[in-house]
């Protein structure tokens, strides 16, 4: 099958991000692991649940948040999720990786001049 480059950079993320300790929580809220979340932070680490000071966010997000925190080589060739939330995730994991790990991506602005951009992206 061919599988969208940018799943494959998402994969690739993924597991920076967890050998870097610092891979979102989704499996429920980052606070205390309820499985009722409302929201997703990026800043917070992954899942928020209302009572945990989450907002309500809409259902398809926190979904492809989900499924984009859960991507991983070995079932990248399986995944459909729309580009907004793949290019919002993409642009979010780089940050957390520069500011949490110190890792330096010189060749990030690049890649975001190079990645057609979606004029329907969502910012969080």
């Amino acid at each position: 099958n061919k599988i969208d480059s940018k799943i494959i950079l998402i994969s690739f993320l993924n597991f920076l991000l967890e050998n870097e300790g610092i891979m979102y929580q989704a499996d429920g809220c980052v606070e205390c692991c309820s499985k009722h979340v409302s929201s997703f932070d990026f800043q917070r680490g992954g899942f928020i649940c209302k009572n945990c000071g989450g907002i309500v966010q809409d259902i398809e997000f926190l979904k492809n948040m989900r499924i984009l925190c859960k991507t991983n080589f070995n079932n990248a060739n399986k995944l459909r999720v729309e580009d907004k939330y793949i290019l919002m995730y993409i642009s979010r994991a780089f940050d957390s990786l520069e500011n949490k790990s110190g890792i330096v991506f010189k060749g990030k602005e690049f890649l975001f001049k190079i990645v057609p951009s979606d004029s329907n992206a969502i910012s969080i």
